[in-house]
């Protein structure tokens, strides 16, 4: 059994390979973690704050030593290198798209059927590049460059701090790596439940049928209960209603409502006793929209601006602890205020961790229940060929029959929000003068490197114009058709092609080294086997089919492994 991602290790991990982690929770208060939406006193702390506590705590350390000392810990080297490798989103494979709305009836219909698929969907391990489910293909937590650094940290750097405690664990490169390594595998699942409701008409020589889905989705990050334990045995546990807390804050994107419509109409060119052809066309229309979103979680992508982080406020926390000491405030108000504090250097109200996290979260967990509002347009082919065409010479083959579904469909291109890294080489560093005593200078030097930082962990939300490849999909199926029980045994292939990316409104200088390369999906495929059993009841006016049907990947690339179950009832009248 896996369990969801513990609350507070995984975005630990965005800062702490850049800023001692004690400076950011040397108080090991859980509030930090909390949302500050959910509790008003921390941010009347907040308030107080910004006109007494950081007007005293500014300019404490020289901007100089800031920089020598991100320097001199391998900051530079870091920052050279790309902690996003990719930006591009999961690729999604609409709802309507799934085998089992075509597990129905071996019997061909008459007059009007009327019904609904009872769904579950599970997508255990979602991929992020080809066949990895490990978010490690995704985020670079394999670099050993400021590893290597720390290690050989001088005792004239740790004679900066106030507190040898604050730097000696960092010295100890085999604990970083042990640390990530407990991230690696860490990957995103996704629940789908809901009713697919479907309505189907056939006359002799035409058909149509349509498709309209009323689900809930669900994604969320997720380890297994030994990587959980091991977290919790390095940063410590929760509670069990703060765990809950963080998880609906920042741990879960989910919503319930429609998705798309789908409206299908072909006619017969060609039939006889043995083998029939259907030829004709679909739409897929965006229709999806959300009844409710955060039933258990949130939505991230409500705030994209890039924060600003203040690394001269954040140094003087560090460096000068006693500024904040009045005899007149509590030890917890004093905490509070840390706290407080920490939120807003990063201009962040949930601090630059947190802020760092939910970005990824926006990029890869946030849900989506349709297409994205790509209108989608395509051909298609049915057939249905009797065994008796092959075996004629025995009455039971003409209950056995082999159905085909042969479809392409073109999504046309639509505007959404993508996520792109932000490159920046070597030449960015080499033409600055770290070493120069023009205050001027040093201070420019010091919001490069803020920007620098911000820009490692919070890939640009761009509107982006966005081409979808076409999607092939071919399903088949053999049908024994019997009195009482339908049994149906089958197969599916989806393959869509890579998709293509147009930036809107860019700056000419930002666009020249954003990653747009590794923000687009790539070519994807899926196959899947089905199996259905099903059960009918045949009147003379009417007739009732009731089916339960499952279906399963069999191997896949670029997009996820899943499974799903649906209870399937129709009336025919």
């Amino acid at each position: 059994m896996k369990k969801m991602i513990p609350p507070y290790g995984f975005f630990l991990l965005f800062i702490s390979l850049l800023i001692p982690t004690s400076f950011i929770y040397g108080h090991a208060d859980a509030r930090l973690f909390d949302s500050f939406d959910d509790d008003q006193e921390e941010w009347m702390l907040l308030e107080g704050l910004d006109n007494t506590a950081m007007s005293t705590t500014r300019n404490v350390v020289p901007v100089k030593s800031i920089l020598g000392l991100i320097e001199d810990a391998g900051g530079f080297a870091l920052l050279d290198q790309d902690f996003y490798l990719r930006t591009n989103p999961f690729v999604e494979r609409n709802i309507l798209d799934l085998p089992l709305w075509e597990m129905h009836s071996c019997q061909e219909p008459e007059k009007w059927i009327i019904g609904g698929h009872l769904f579950w969907n599970k997508m255990d391990r979602s991929v992020f590049k080809n066949k990895s489910t490990n978010i490690d293909c995704y985020l670079d937590l394999q670099q050993k460059t400021l590893f290597n650094a720390l290690d050989n940290l001088s005792p004239e750097l740790k004679d900066l701090f106030p507190l040898a405690s604050l730097i000696d664990p960092l010295s100890d490169t085999a604990d970083f790596d042990s640390i990530l390594k407990l991230f690696r595998n860490f990957t995103a699942e996704q629940r789908r439940l809901g009713i697919m409701m479907h309505l189907w008409r056939q006359w002799e020589f035409a058909e149509f049928r349509a498709l309209l889905p009323i689900y809930y989705i669900e994604r969320n990050f997720i380890a297994t209960p030994e990587e959980q334990r091991a977290i919790e045995d390095q940063f410590g546990a929760l509670t069990p209603d703060e765990a809950k807390m963080f998880e609906k804050n920042h741990g879960i994107s989910d919503k319930i409502g429609l998705g798309d419509f789908r409206l299908e109409s072909n006619f017969v060119p060609y039939n006889t006793d043995t083998f029939a052809l259907r030829v004709g066309g679909f739409l897929t229309i965006p229709s999806a929209f959300a009844f409710t979103t955060g039933i258990k979680g949130t939505t991230f992508r409500d705030c994209l601006e890039q924060p600003t982080l203040d690394l001269q406020a954040l140094f003087d926390l560090a460096f000068k602890d006693d500024d904040l000491v009045d005899p007149s405030v509590s030890s917890g108000e004093q905490t509070a205020l840390k706290e407080a504090l920490i939120g807003d250097i990063c201009k962040n109200k949930n601090g630059f961790l947190l802020g760092a996290f939910d970005r990824l979260n926006a990029v890869l967990i946030e849900t989506n229940l349709g297409n994205r509002r790509h209108f989608g347009i395509g051909g298609i082919i049915r057939s249905k060929t009797s065994l008796r065409s092959l075996l004629d010479d025995y009455e039971w083959t003409e209950r056995i029959n082999w159905n085909n579904r042969l479809s392409v469909e073109y999504l046309a291109p639509s505007n959404e929000t993508r996520f792109y890294i932000k490159r920046n080489s070597i030449e960015d560093f080499n033409s600055r003068d770290f070493n120069s005593d023009d205050e001027e200078i040093q201070a420019a030097n010091l919001a490069f490197l803020e920007q620098e930082i911000v820009d490692k962990f919070y890939p640009y939300a761009i509107k982006t114009k966005v081409k979808p490849g076409p999607i092939f999909r071919w399903f088949s199926r053999w049908c024994i058709n019997g009195d009482v029980w339908d049994i149906t045994l089958g197969s599916d292939i989806w393959i869509q092609a890579g998709e293509s990316l147009e930036l809107k409104c860019v700056d000419p200088e930002l666009f020249q080294k954003l990653d747009i390369c590794n923000a687009s999906n790539s070519l994807a495929y899926q196959f899947k086997s089905v199996a259905s059993f099903g059960f009918k009841v045949l009147r003379p006016e009417y007739a009732f089919f009731f089916n339960i049907n499952s279906e399963g990947t069999s191997w896949n690339k670029n997009i996820g492994d899943d499974w799903a179950v649906s209870l399937n009832f129709e009336a025919n009248f």
